[in-house]
């Protein structure tokens, strides 16, 4: 149930509710949601590379989608939330918020929901090209920005 609500506040997510209640979520649970939502996301598309495999040396085929792939899969997200928390973080060095690296980790998985969603329908509907990516990209971009910009700024004496 609490992973219903986290999916429900990063829907809602720029908004300053829906921020401040999930900043009040550990990094257990926030790393626990990023994997379930990459297993829905990997899901399908290994499904679809199983169904369309040949029968030559399928076994070490089954071996390679159901366990390397994953495996890569998640590395890249956590070494891609990584590189776009660092983003943030120098994003947020100009409007003078005094941002962690560590919130902006644990935002950016929360943030990624509605862009993995759109990215996911994308590929079904459109297929995969480098327009959809940009649009799926600037939807991050534009939450993120409007996150660090409720946030309130630094103060002077501090």
């Amino acid at each position: 149930m609490k992973y219903m609500n986290i999916l429900k506040y990063s829907m809602l997510f720029p908004k300053k509710e829906a921020v401040l209640r999930l900043n009040k979520y550990d990094m257990k649970k926030a790393i626990l949601y990023f994997f379930i939502l990459m297993t829905v996301i990997l899901l399908p598309l290994e499904i679809n590379l199983l169904l369309h495999t040949n029968q030559e040396n399928q076994s070490l085929y089954i071996t390679q989608v159901l366990i390397l792939y994953p495996f890569f899969m998640l590395l890249y997200g956590l070494v891609g939330i990584t590189f776009l928390s660092f983003c943030g973080l120098v994003f947020s060095k100009p409007l003078k918020r005094k941002l962690k690296l560590q919130f902006l980790w644990k935002m950016t998985i929360f943030a990624l929901t509605k862009p993995i969603i759109a990215a996911v329908l994308a590929q079904i509907f459109l297929g995969s090209n480098t327009i959809n990516a940009l649009i799926i990209f600037f939807l991050f971009a534009v939450n993120i920005i409007r996150m660090i910009r409720g946030y309130p700024k630094s103060r002077v004496g501090k």
